[in-house]
């Protein structure tokens, strides 16, 4: 299976032995496996840190944040009511305290507490919503400002909320799903929030389980062939007007059973 990283060979190996479950002749299955190859060749880690080739990503996410974060959102003294539904799901730390799978009031009392102002804690609780990831869903349609030119494939990999973009060019060509997320499967969100001297660092993760797409188990889970784990870091100033100065997204390709 040429053009196959490092880090996308044990979903590969793990998709290879799961086809067991999904009788077919010897060559219908490597047909299957040479398509899923084809479909994870330009997949990669990364952290728009440390990756100049990746950073305008990384860019484009806070410009686009800072333009719309506190459209459609309703705040209660400064806090989101959305993020309240949503840190619920979630695990959230503040300051050092863990609050997991918390009351939303309660979470938004704690994060009122180590805000200066209202309007710092509406940047932050805006951010909280974990509905930030969406804006990452979108960037396979994002042009780079650098470059005049569509971001490369690869930039995500076909392993963020843009698969399902993949699954419609594969059902418009009678071609089978990719890989895909694992709706059984809900994603995990974990919160940092550290505020130090008028900054915030905020730190958000999602990981999500990644379907095979050849059926699920007698628990009715999906056959997973890995996770995908998203992080969004912020460092934000606090000061009037609060605001975001930086983004960092990174990538990574897991294992089944391995965590982050």
């Amino acid at each position: 299976m040429p053009g196959l990283s490092e880090e996308t060979r044990p979903a590969m190996e793990r998709y290879i032995l799961l086809q067991s479950y999904a009788p077919a002749d010897a060559g219908a299955s490597a047909q299957k496996a040479q398509l899923f190859a084809q479909e994870m060749a330009g997949w990669r880690n990364f952290d728009t840190a440390g990756d100049q080739a990746m950073a305008p990503v990384a860019n484009w996410v806070r410009e686009d944040l800072s333009n719309s974060l506190y459209a459609g959102q309703n705040f209660d003294r400064g806090i989101s009511d959305q993020m309240k539904l949503d840190v619920q799901r979630a695990d959230i730390t503040l300051n050092g305290a863990e609050m997991k799978h918390a009351d939303g009031d309660d979470v938004a009392k704690s994060l009122r507490r180590i805000m200066p102002t209202e309007d710092a804690a509406k940047l932050v609780s805006a951010i909280l919503n974990q509905r930030t990831f969406s804006y990452v869903g979108t960037l396979s349609t994002q042009m780079n400002a650098e470059t005049g030119k569509p971001l490369p494939q690869e930039v995500l990999g076909g392993l963020t909320k843009m698969a399902s973009r993949n699954i419609l060019q594969a059902m418009e060509n009678n071609l089978p799903p990719m890989l895909h997320f694992d709706l059984n499967n809900q994603a995990d969100h974990d919160f940092r929030v550290t505020v130090q001297n008028g900054r915030a660092h905020i730190e958000m993760s999602e990981t999500v389980g990644l379907d095979s797409g050849l059926g699920t188990d007698a628990n009715g889970q999906a056959k997973l062939v890995g996770k995908a784990r998203y992080t969004l870091t912020f460092e934000c100033d606090l000061g009037t007007p609060p605001s975001i100065l930086s983004v960092d997204l990174r990538q990574r390709i897991l294992p089944v059973g391995q965590d982050a």
